[in-house]
């Protein structure tokens, strides 16, 4: 196949049988939705498990209710738009062309009707415009420049990875959405709506293939692996092969195209265990019942709230140890 030599899948067995996975997940489409449409959704995603994995339940109720703004960092929106110029680069210049125009650095109104003239000013602006300073004009501008040149580097770089990298995006179907029901009947609230949003799917001879483009400050493998774990990226091979596993009755394979966020934007592809994937699903898995607990119940609070009268433990710096 185009994705002969894998390194990290050569040695490894992959059943071309029924995977078992847990309990069925009906109601299986896909469907043609935009990102906007995606991120509108109500359903559960890899995402959204992730967050209430890392976070804990309370913050991330917190935040689903708005009480905490989602972090939104200036490497985020780098990532999104490397990701567009990567793999979607028609939209990418069309998105790119317009940010310049659609950036308006914002005016100061000082004194007695300050804010009632700040709302004349901004209600008077063009559809689309995004309200800046001088400093996020000139970071979101910086993020366009190097978002060019990592698709520069993915068209033009002649590594083995590289090259690899480019077969993967050329003969991917891209963005692919799928929304579904987990019916696992521990599920507390009852059957849960999921979705995903594969960014490369491929289907191999030998079942589907999910591909990831990732952008990190140190793609090298041992780092990237670290980061992984970090981020429950593994995560996204057990969502993410739900839906395929339920139409197609066969394991997945999950890789990485991973790319540097500044100079020389090195690209590296790397697959995950399947061991590692099976281990994902088991993680995952709790992960579902917590968070179905918490709807059922309407208990978010954090663990260690229900600890009463325990000894606080001081780490040795703060009890005087030497």
């Amino acid at each position: 196949t185009w994705l002969a030599g894998r390194s990290a899948y050569a040695s490894t067995a992959i059943p071309a049988t029924s995977a078992t996975t847990g309990p069925p997940v009906p109601d299986v489409r896909r469907r043609d939705w935009t990102a906007e449409q995606y991120f509108a959704d109500e359903s559960t995603s890899r995402s959204d498990l992730a967050l209430f994995e890392i976070k804990g339940a309370a913050t991330y109720n917190a935040i689903k209710l708005g009480d905490i703004e989602h972090e939104h960092t200036d490497a985020m929106e780098l990532g999104t738009f490397a990701h567009m110029a990567v793999l979607e680069p028609e939209r990418w210049r069309e998105h790119a062309a317009t940010i310049r125009d659609r950036l308006v650095i914002k005016e100061e109104h000082h004194g007695k009707g300050a804010r009632k003239a700040e709302q004349e000013w901004r209600a008077g602006l063009p559809a689309g415009s995004i309200v800046c300073t001088e400093k996020q004009r000139e970071d979101r501008l910086a993020n366009v420049r190097t978002a060019c040149a990592m698709a520069r580097t993915m068209a033009t770089r002649n590594t083995p990875c590289a090259r690899q990298a480019r077969k993967i995006i050329e003969r991917s179907a891209k963005e692919v959405t799928f929304t579904w029901t987990d019916d696992d009947a521990e599920l507390a609230a009852g059957p849960m709506p999921m979705r995903c949003r594969d960014d490369l799917l491929f289907m191999d001879e030998d079942g589907p293939i999910i591909v990831d483009y990732k952008t990190d400050r140190d793609p090298e493998p041992g780092a990237f692996a670290r980061h992984c774990a970090k981020l429950l990226y593994p995560w996204q091979a057990a969502v993410y092969g739900e839906p395929l596993i339920e139409l197609y009755d066969i394991e997945i394979r999950f890789g990485y195209i991973m790319q540097r966020s500044a100079p020389p934007y090195e690209i590296g592809v790397r697959w995950l265990d399947i061991n590692d994937i099976r281990a994902a699903r088991e993680q995952v898995r709790a992960a579902k019942r917590a968070l179905s607990a918490c709807i059922a119940s309407g208990d978010w609070s954090s663990p260690w709230e229900h600890e009463t009268d325990q000894t606080l433990d001081l780490p040795r710096w703060g009890n005087g140890a030497r």
